[in-house]
């Protein structure tokens, strides 16, 4: 999607700046970036680098780095400004206007956007460009939603998740478990551990200090499975992946969270049928709200 503006920027000779509010998802943009250009010069910023800062033609960064920068950037590309730490936060997004040389130009990325840009849509401050689909042209997953009337930690592992599970561990399917919280996903862990010996996985959340590390053990397929709570909910790609989502109903998952991790999906050509699956202990407007802008995103593909 953004390429043919990267290109042409390049060529004209100019500098971009592309920025995330996470280290996960700059990580992950780099060597994509370093692929498609491999003449250019790449630098990758961020609070956990060890690389010092120095003059590259595209600058990947988390947005704090853009702090240290003035009339810098021909073009920035902003990338899930509707995540925390960006979303509402002013002094970051100072930071994104004075790092933009004076006739540069700001492209906001989300799948979910913030009301604010929203707005500055409708006064006409800034346009919009919308895309229905994926470069591989094939439909967003659809979730599939699923009643439990039970805990998931009944009798260990609720018997309708034991189900799904045994099914992908037997057909050595990949896959990544979305927990509300902590706690909840460690103890879930345990009880993996006890019932499935033999299954490889990590987990992850904000509180790891080894989540890279983790996180590349399941990139490189290391682990078969990687249980996370929302702080994988964007910004990373996996292929031929099942995604699913325990206690979906709780708070912690809103509307715009279940739609970016249903994203985490169908992001390959040749996995584009990837499964999502929400199991919760009642239907919830968010989970609702979740399922009818994807069904309406694919609708509108489709014109």
């Amino acid at each position: 999607m953004i390429f043919p503006l990267i290109e042409q920027t390049l060529k004209e000779g100019r500098r971009v700046a592309m920025c995330s509010p996470r280290v996960d998802v700059c990580i992950e943009l780099f060597p994509r970036i370093q692929k498609v250009f491999p003449r250019t010069s790449i630098g990758l910023f961020h609070g956990k680098s060890e690389e010092k800062y120095h003059l590259t033609q595209i600058a990947i960064m988390t947005v704090h780095q853009l702090i240290r920068f003035e009339h810098a950037f021909d073009v920035l590309i902003i990338d899930e400004v509707d995540s925390y730490p960006l979303a509402g936060n002013e002094m970051l997004h100072r930071a994104i206007n004075k790092a933009k040389k004076t006739s540069g130009m700001i492209v906001y990325l989300s799948a979910t956007p913030p009301k604010k840009l929203i707005q500055d849509v409708q006064k006409e401050k800034i346009t919009l460009s919308k895309l229905y689909q994926r470069f591989h042209g094939h439909p967003l997953p659809e979730p599939r939603c699923h009643l439990l009337f039970k805990k998931i930690d009944f009798w260990g592992i609720n018997p309708q998740l034991r189900y799904k599970l045994n099914k992908m561990i037997n057909n050595k399917q990949r896959f990544m478990l979305f927990f509300p919280q902590i706690p909840i996903m460690k103890s879930f862990a345990k009880q993996l551990e006890k019932l499935y010996p033999t299954l490889t996985f990590v987990d992850v959340s904000s509180k790891d200090k080894q989540r890279l590390e983790k996180v590349q053990l399941f990139r490189e397929q290391k682990v078969q499975a990687i249980l996370t709570t929302t702080i994988l909910e964007r910004g990373v790609t996996f292929k031929k992946i099942t995604v699913i989502v325990l206690e979906a109903q709780a708070k912690e998952f809103t509307k715009t969270t279940l739609i970016q991790i249903a994203g985490r999906a169908g992001r390959g050509k040749d996995s584009y049928d990837d499964e999502v699956h929400f199991y919760y202990q009642y239907y919830t407007d968010q989970i609702r709200l979740a399922c009818a802008e994807i069904k309406y995103l694919n609708r509108q593909a489709k014109k």
